[in-house]
């Protein structure tokens, strides 16, 4: 891979994007690219890097023999507005399965309160 300006290789998350995408082209696709080609999508996967956010949970759940994942980032809008607004159409929040995710959210989070609550009402009543 080639090294920007100061000397220094371009972001691990640069190099993982692009070696992913020539790992899923054809031999001959892959060939046909000059160096000058690859350094310029290496610079165009850095531009896009996920860059590190303050907020960034990421969480494996095992849940009825699977497993299945939660991300949630957060941090200053970085995005323009049209791309904001493009994403808005291309991932909408409301969803049957977001609803669904949303309102078992809850309903746990009521449960687990109401619980919690209970115990230590019984608690400080038993004290």
């Amino acid at each position: 891979m080639p090294r920007d300006d100061a000397g220094e290789d371009p972001p691990i998350e640069a190099k993982n994007a692009i070696d992913g995408l020539f790992a899923r082209l054809s031999i001959t696709a892959r060939e046909s690219f000059s160096p000058d080609q690859k350094a310029a999508l290496v610079d165009a996967a850095e531009t896009c890097a996920w860059h590190k956010h303050p907020v960034d949970i990421r969480l494996s759940i095992p849940l009825l023999m699977k497993r299945f994942y939660l991300v949630v980032v957060a941090g200053k809008e970085r995005r323009h507005a049209g791309r904001r607004q493009a994403e808005r159409v291309r991932f909408p929040v409301v969803t049957p399965k977001n609803f669904l995710f949303m309102f078992a959210f809850v309903a746990l989070g009521t449960a687990l309160g109401g619980a919690c609550f209970t115990a230590a009402t019984l608690w400080f009543l038993g004290s």
